[in-house]
């Protein structure tokens, strides 16, 4: 159940960031804390039926043992504090790809529209520079690796799952560009009829689906002939052969 809540207090400064909610159902009070400290800071958040001052909320970082290790860098592991760091890195990669950080939120939740703004990820920069971040020098493959785990330490799989995609893509796109540029230096004029092109999808599920019944050429005409007049259900023998060879190479059952 979700209850309603108003904010009765919030004081930033330079060592703390604390927000204090009233929970208009019940009139408790809810405390959402952020404490600087040294190597990191002190992040906690509880109820108090009792509205309590900022000295009492800074009273209780300092009974208050954890402390998250900052800089935040990409793949630290999720301990409750991290969320607006991981927002922040996921804004800068996107930022360095020329992409829409809200376009790929809904690409990764599209049942959420309207949930994010462009402002929450510029909130999450400043909350992050304030908390302490280190951005990769270059977006590569390992920093976008250790967004995808800071993604998904944070329970965003989809937007994992979107991130760790795009990477697939541009390396994809990079394994094309080297086949073009030797194909382009042997015959300029070809690589020029390529351009002219549009259907590029359509030709590679083709070649997907010759490369997958290239193993027909071994067979002989009569049993072609059998396969193409229904007399064998290729599809019920490529199965049957499978489970045979899984059993196989199981081990023995005790």
């Amino acid at each position: 159940m979700t209850h309603a809540t108003d904010l009765e207090m919030e004081s930033i400064q330079p060592d703390h960031r604390v927000s204090i909610w009233r929970d208009t159902d019940n009139g408790d009070y809810l405390i959402d804390a952020y404490v600087k400290v040294e190597g990191g800071i002190k992040h906690f958040v509880y109820r108090s039926d009792d509205k309590p001052s900022l000295g009492q909320v800074l009273e209780c970082a300092e009974t208050f043992h954890y402390t998250s290790p900052r800089p935040y860098c990409p793949g630290q592991s999720c301990d409750g504090s991290i969320s607006y760091p991981v927002m922040a890195l996921f804004a800068d990669y996107c930022a360095t790809r020329g992409a829409c950080p809200v376009e790929l939120m809904l690409d990764a939740y599209p049942n959420e529209a309207g949930k994010w703004a462009v402002g929450d990820f510029i909130k999450s920069k400043e909350e992050a520079a304030w908390q302490g971040i280190q951005y990769p020098r270059k977006w590569n493959r390992g920093a976008v690796d250790g967004l995808v785990k800071s993604l998904h330490e944070i329970n965003y799989h989809s937007l994992a799952t979107v991130v760790a995609d795009l990477v697939s893509d541009d390396n994809a796109a990079a394994t094309v560009k080297d086949v073009l540029r030797g194909y382009g230096r042997n015959d300029n004029k070809a690589l020029g009829g390529l351009c002219a092109i549009d259907d590029w999808q359509k030709i590679a599920r083709q070649e997907l689906e010759r490369r997958a019944t290239r193993i027909v050429q071994v067979l002989d005409e009569a049993t072609l002939e059998v396969i193409a007049a229904g007399g064998l259900d290729f599809t019920a023998l490529c199965r049957e052969v499978a489970t045979e060879l899984s059993q196989a190479v199981a081990p023995p059952t005790a």
